[in-house]
């Protein structure tokens, strides 16, 4: 259940590291 969070904070990560 908490996979699906941590992808999605991630992926959010992911894209203001950008």
């Amino acid at each position: 259940m908490r996979s699906k969070l941590s992808i999605q904070v991630y992926k959010f990560h992911n894209d203001n590291m950008i």
